[in-house]
């Protein structure tokens, strides 16, 4: 009887420790998780503000808007794994810093247009979204956009940074 209750108990004891580290540690992932998507957000945004100032400044001055640029954005693009996009007011790509627009000024992300929404979003201050850019990406992106201005106080342009959601999920998975 009492070898009976003792091994009761033991498997009670023991299903409830699995149970609770098992909680534990789904709580932790979702914790991590979330921690890893708030970081590479203000990562993205931060980035896409300062481009986006200096290209303010740069229309505010004499200083040749487009020098420099391509190296600016292949600087940011390396340090987030993403890429970063120069767009005029109505969406049209006019500068990128993948390997094919240093080469030839011309690639893929030049083709379209940026979603008018998502510029609209944009030009409050700054937009940040987690998907394909209402169908721009075959893919999901961490996405941020934020407006730069021209001497007058108008937008003149989108700088737009996208960082592939595989790597952050990679990233995760190593760690587990």
């Amino acid at each position: 009887m009492k070898n009976k209750l003792f091994h009761k108990l033991f498997l009670t004891t023991a299903i409830a420790l699995v149970v609770s580290v098992l909680l534990i540690l789904v709580l932790i992932s979702v914790s991590v998780n979330n921690y890893l998507i708030t970081d590479k957000k203000q990562l993205l945004t931060d980035n896409c503000k300062t481009v986006a100032s200096v290209l303010t400044s740069r229309t505010d001055s004499n200083i040749n808007f487009q020098a420099g640029l391509d190296a600016m954005i292949s600087v940011v693009s390396n340090a987030v794994l993403g890429e970063t996009y120069v767009c005029d007011a109505d969406g049209n790509i006019f500068s990128c810093s993948c390997n094919e627009w240093r080469q030839e000024k011309n690639c893929i992300h030049s083709k379209g247009v940026i979603p008018e929404k998502v510029l609209t979003s944009a030009e409050k201050g700054s937009f940040f979204e987690v998907g394909r850019l209402q169908g721009r990406f075959l893919k999901t992106y961490y996405t941020a956009v934020a407006p730069f201005y021209s001497g007058d106080g108008s937008v003149a342009g989108f700088v737009l940074i996208s960082s592939p959601a595989h790597i952050l999920q990679s990233m995760w998975s190593e760690l587990t």
